[in-house]
Formats: C-alpha cells, sequence, structure tokens
C-alpha cells in the first residue's frame, strides 16, 4: 500500500505527506513522512477544542519515521529511523486544565533516531519567564511503552513564581515520576516561594527513581545565604521521605522566623531574637501531605553561631529578672554563640555551652519541643557588683529560707544562681535551687572571713614585732654606720699608703737615673747601670710592701668594725 502524496490545507496552510505501508498482515512497515506549518488559530476555529480558551502560534514540522511493529513489540527502538524538525513560534495556550497561561515565544526540536534535541526554548508559564534548552533520549520507548527517559537540560529564569502553582495556600505531595532519568542545571536570578524571595539562585537537579536530588543548590534569602545539598523522595507516595544537608550564612532570624514554618517550629525562641545565626544541620525523615517535615519524628543535627544576639521579651527571662531583681536579664544583648544541637524525638536538645550578657556569665542546657514546652537549666554568675539592694534581699532571702542565715552576701566576689526553666515558651515557670545558691554564697563568705582572720593575725603579729623590728632598725643602722667609718678609714690609709708607694718609686728611680749619668768612662757606666737597676727594684719592692700593710690595716679596721656590729667577717 503506497500513498504517494497526501496534501490538506487547514486556514490557509497547506500539510503534506506521503505513506508506504508494506506487509500490513505480517508485520506492518511503515514508511511516513510529513511536512507543513499549522496555524494554531486555524485548528481552534475548525476543530473544537474543550476547555480550550485559547490557542494561536504556528507549528512548522518536517518529519519522517520509518519502522516496523516488530521493532516495537521487540523494543528494538534503536531500529526506529526517526528524524526531521519541529519548530513552534509565537503560542499561546490558555486552557481550565492549565492553571496558568502558556506562551512560547520561540522553540526548537531536532528529531533524529538516537534522540530529540531541544535548542532553545523560550516562554512564559503565567508571571514566569523561562529559558531552556538540552536533550531527551529513548524518546520513543518512553512513547510508546513507558520505559525510563533519559532527559539533560539547563533551565535558566529571571523570574519564577512557584507560588502560581500552589492550590489554597498550601503544599501537596508531588510525585518523582520512577521512569525518568533526569539531570537539570538551574539560575534563576529571583524565584518566589512562599513568603521567601531568593535570588541568585544556582544549582543542579537530578531526578530518577522517585528521587529528585538537589546538587549543592545556593541562594541569597533572607539577609543572608544558604545552600542545600539532599533529597526529596516518593517512593511511597503516601509517606514522602526527606534527607538534606542545610548551610546558612547570617541569615536575619526575624526574616526567618517570619517566613519559615521549620524556623518556627524548631526555634520558638526566635521569636524575640533580633541578629543573625548561621547554621549547619543535617535533617532527615518523612514529609507531610503539605510537604511539611513531620516533626515528631525528625532527626537531625548540626551547630549554631550568632553574634550580637539580643532577646527582647522573651518570657522566660522576664521572669527570672522578676525574681530575682536583676534588670540586665530582661532584655539582654548576648556575646557570640558557639552552640551544637541534636534533634529527636519531637524535641531540640541544646548541648551546654557558656555564654557572656555584660558582666554576668550564664551556662544553659536543656530541650524544647515542638509543642513549645521546655526543659532549661540557666547557671547565672552574677557578680556582687551587679547585685543591687533589692537583688541582694532577694538573694538573701533564698539564703535564709534555706536554712542559713547570716551569711554575709557582700563578703561574696561572685554569686551563682542556678535557675530552672520548664512550661512552655510562652507560659514558662521558674525555679531557684537554693542549695546551689547557698553553696556559693557560704563558700565566697567563708573565704573571705579566712582572708579577715588572717589579716588579723598579721596585724596583731606585726604590732608584737614592731619594737624589736626598731630595736634592729637601730642595731643595723648603728652597724652600718660603723662600718662605713670604718671603711672610711680604710679607705684613707689605702690612699695614703698609694701615695707613699708612688713617692718611694719615683725617688729610687730618680737616684738610679743620677748614678747613671754621673759615669764617664764605660766601666764606670756598666758598674753604675748595674746598681741603678738593683735600685730600681728595691725602690718598687718597698712600694709593694707599703701597699700590702696598708690593705691589711684597712681590712683590720673593717673586720674591728663588722665585729663590733655583731656583723660575721666579710668575703
Amino acid at each position: 500500500m503506497k500513498l504517494d502524496r497526501f496534501h490538506a490545507v487547514i486556514g490557509r496552510q497547506p500539510i503534506d505527506g506521503a505513506m508506504t505501508l508494506r506487509t500490513p498482515v505480517s508485520d506492518p512497515d511503515v514508511d511516513l513522512r510529513l511536512t507543513g506549518t499549522v496555524d494554531l488559530a486555524d485548528v481552534r476555529r475548525t476543530v473544537k477544542l474543550e476547555q480550550v480558551n485559547e490557542l494561536t502560534g504556528r507549528v512548522a514540522a518536517d518529519i519522517a519515521v520509518r519502522t516496523r511493529l516488530s521493532f516495537i513489540d521487540r523494543k528494538q527502538y534503536d531500529r526506529i529511523a526517526a528524524r526531521g524538525t519541529v519548530d513552534i513560534t509565537g503560542l499561546s495556550v490558555k486552557s481550565a486544565e492549565l492553571p496558568h497561561p502558556l506562551a512560547i515565544d520561540e522553540a526548537s526540536l531536532r528529531l533524529s533516531p538516537q534522540r530529540a534535541e531541544l535548542r532553545s526554548l523560550s516562554g512564559k508559564i503565567g508571571s514566569s519567564d523561562l529559558r531552556l534548552s538540552g536533550s531527551l533520549d529513548n524518546l520513543v520507548p518512553f512513547v510508546l511503552r513507558g520505559d525510563p527517559l533519559r532527559a539533560s537540560a539547563t533551565f535558566a529564569s529571571q523570574r519564577f513564581d512557584l507560588n502560581e502553582w500552589r492550590s489554597d495556600d498550601s503544599l501537596e505531595v508531588i510525585p518523582v515520576p520512577a521512569n525518568v532519568d533526569l539531570a537539570l542545571q538551574a539560575t534563576v536570578d529571583e524565584l518566589k516561594y512562599g513568603k521567601m524571595t531568593m535570588t541568585n539562585v544556582r544549582g543542579g537537579l537530578r531526578v530518577k527513581d522517585s528521587r529528585a536530588t538537589l546538587e549543592s543548590f545556593t541562594m541569597n534569602t533572607l539577609g543572608g545565604e544558604i545552600g542545600v545539598t539532599g533529597f526529596y523522595e516518593t517512593t511511597n507516595v503516601e509517606r514522602p521521605t526527606f534527607d538534606i544537608d542545610l548551610r546558612m550564612r547570617a541569615v536575619d532570624i526575624p526574616t526567618a522566623f517570619a517566613a519559615l514554618t521549620t524556623v518556627q517550629t524548631l526555634a520558638p525562641v526566635a521569636r524575640y531574637a533580633r541578629g543573625t545565626v548561621s547554621t549547619d544541620l543535617h535533617l532527615t525523615g518523612p514529609l507531610g501531605k503539605d510537604l511539611t517535615p513531620v516533626f515528631t519524628v525528625l532527626d537531625g543535627k548540626g551547630s549554631l553561631r550568632t553574634s550580637g544576639l539580643a532577646l527582647e521579651g522573651l518570657p522566660a527571662l522576664g521572669k527570672v529578672a522578676d525574681a530575682l531583681k536583676l534588670e540586665r536579664l530582661r532584655n539582654p544583648t548576648l556575646d557570640s554563640i558557639r552552640a551544637s544541637v541534636q534533634i529527636r524525638e519531637g524535641r531540640v536538645h541544646l548541648n551546654p555551652f557558656t555564654v557572656r550578657a555584660g558582666p554576668l556569665n550564664m551556662g544553659v542546657a536543656g530541650s524544647h519541643g515542638i509543642d513549645q514546652s521546655m526543659q532549661y537549666t540557666l547557671n547565672l554568675r552574677v557578680p556582687r557588683s551587679e547585685l543591687g539592694a533589692d537583688a541582694n534581699r532577694v538573694v538573701a532571702s533564698l539564703i535564709s529560707r534555706a536554712g542559713k542565715t547570716g551569711l554575709n552576701l557582700q563578703a561574696a566576689d561572685t554569686v551563682a544562681l542556678d535557675i530552672k526553666l520548664g512550661g512552655t515558651v510562652t507560659n514558662p515557670t521558674v525555679q531557684t535551687n537554693l542549695a546551689d545558691v547557698v553553696a556559693s554564697a557560704g563558700q565566697s563568705v567563708k573565704a573571705a572571713a579566712e582572708q579577715a582572720v588572717a589579716e588579723r593575725v598579721d596585724s596583731v603579729k606585726a604590732k608584737a614585732d614592731s619594737a624589736a623590728a626598731e630595736a634592729k632598725r637601730k642595731a643595723q643602722a648603728e652597724a652600718e654606720r660603723l662600718i662605713a667609718e670604718a671603711e672610711k678609714q680604710a679607705a684613707a690609709v689605702r690612699t695614703e699608703a698609694q701615695r707613699l708607694a708612688e713617692t718611694v718609686r719615683r725617688e729610687g728611680n730618680e737616684r738610679a737615673d743620677t748614678l747613671v749619668a754621673r759615669a764617664t768612662n764605660p766601666l764606670a757606666q756598666a758598674a753604675a747601670r748595674a746598681a741603678a737597676d738593683r735600685l730600681r727594684k728595691e725602690s718598687s719592692n718597698r712600694a709593694d710592701q707599703i701597699i700590702r700593710e696598708a690593705d691589711q690595716k684597712a681590712a683590720d679596721l673593717v673586720a674591728e668594725a663588722r665585729r663590733k656590729a655583731g656583723l660575721p667577717p666579710s668575703h
């Protein structure tokens, strides 16, 4: 069977084709070619299309397909020869079946036996613009037999509003197809989702085996930066699950609390906080039908960091401030916080950490639940200087009620106050651990008392030793006077001896020089020089002896003075 030429006109646009059919009974062999342009507005005027309110645009196609039925039955899709082009321009569709109008400015599809290549597509859906390119592998088996569709694509948009796909302001479970293997690289300049506006959105999306995986997805939002890596899985559509690593950097806490249900549930204290937070969290668990995590079985762990965190109107700290008359605790500004967190069985557990609130030191540990209940312990260390009259009376009253009277609180440099917080975040209870208060105050007072006793003992001892010390001082002064006088005399003896020794050497040298000068002949000169040398040597020896005798006399004078002063001889 052969149809050499098929020709039709829809509106003013012709469509031409040809078909050859061989062995129609045993194994139909079809060779089909179709070319032409269709004005979709003409189609809508010609054919009644239910639920379609608007259809315009042009589709130009040039397609050729040759295959046998046996190829399809045996899944020999690689033997199906399909090639051609499909180009779309100015497409606009409004239908009751579509939640928002679809407009395609242009799209170009190229078919080959191996794949369908979407060279370009640009358009809008609702208020969102999009640009798409990529390729589809295994298209024919996917269409004919439902075999897995393999695809890769890049997606870009200047502005994309996901809220337009929400119904009644709530999300529903979106099944991830099991027979699609899609790798997508996405770039969105501005993305809206719920109350969040995200900019500079970048990352990869992999859809495979009923799992959608985000790969290094980053975005700027909530005043900071957020990075997400993880997956959303619908193997069981009735119980979708997720597993993500969440990285937040310098996110504004009030903005995050207002926008994210997860923050409102897991961190209710954020309602009263001002500042930024950075976190690294790993979260895993099931999702509800509205795609909200099932918090009662949520598992997670990670860390958080803040700097310059201000708490305003937190009921728990307000009650602590009222109970202890410490106004600094009512709306404190906390130094940087470094803490680790664990999430299990519907509760968020904060591992112990310490933070400063001005001069106060505060240790924090405990947990709170998704039901807003809390069980926390605050270990306060309050400098005595921070305790005003009212606070002093309160703490003294606590000590008195504990049966420990007579403690002078003002003697303690620091008072330890252990506070247990219970109830709920909005309606807390405050309990003071009296034993720890007493122990802290008692230890400080005891230390102060022991110091006072030691100071009194030292004072008495000082008075008792005063007379002896004065006598010793006078004796020391007299000894120093005797020794100084002796050393003065010794110095005079040494100076006189040095002067005398120099005189003896000079006179001896002068006499020796005179002897040599008076000699007139060689024999007399030789005898004079020998006599002069002996004279110089004798003069030098005599001078040395004078100095030695003077040194000994000076040493004896000092030694006698030290003996009279009761001091040991000097060496």
